[in-house]
């Protein structure tokens, strides 16, 4: 019998600690220097100004008027409006609302690269590193890409008004 209960205990306390709680930085006007070791990452609220410095899990930015930069991450997720993050390297890239500018590294450790792209006037500049999907819809919407050394050309869809998907010369 308590060989069982034993087993489910340590189940449960791993499965706790693998699945840590995203690091929030939530107000206005915060400027902070953070070390991801590994944890996702949250910034809300506006105004913010943010150094994200190792290996970062997930990274949210989600609010108006941040500034973000990054050296390593698994999922980019941009929302709201006048974001800006820039560097480093991510596996995904997901910008959604209006007036948002990114600019990094597409490299996922495995599979293809995924960019997704909604709202209006967002302004990317990305690096493809490895096969890549970029999607983008909505309006006004501004992407230039380059390819890192041998790497293949990317997929991409397009729909919407006035969408410029350009591959830097």
């Amino acid at each position: 019998m308590k060989s069982p209960l034993l087993a489910m205990a340590a189940v449960c306390v791993f499965a706790h600690v693998s699945h840590a709680e995203e690091l929030k930085i939530e107000g206005v006007g915060i400027r902070r220097d953070i070390p991801c070791n590994g944890q996702d990452v949250g910034v809300y609220g506006a105004e913010n100004k943010i150094t994200l410095t190792g290996e970062c899990g997930r990274i949210t930015v989600h609010g108006a008027d941040h500034k973000v930069s990054l050296e390593r991450g698994t999922d980019l997720s941009v929302s709201g409006a006048d974001n800006a993050v820039t560097g480093g390297t991510v596996s995904s890239l997901n910008v959604q609302v209006a007036k948002n500018t990114v600019a990094v590294t597409i490299q996922p450790t495995e599979g293809k690269g995924k960019v997704d792209v909604s709202g209006a006037e967002q302004k990317l500049n990305l690096v493809l590193a490895t096969p890549a999907e970029l999607r983008v819809v909505g309006a006004d919407q501004k992407v230039e890409w380059s390819l890192a050394s041998g790497a293949p050309e990317p997929s991409i869809s397009s729909s919407g008004v006035n969408n410029s998907i350009q591959k830097k010369k």
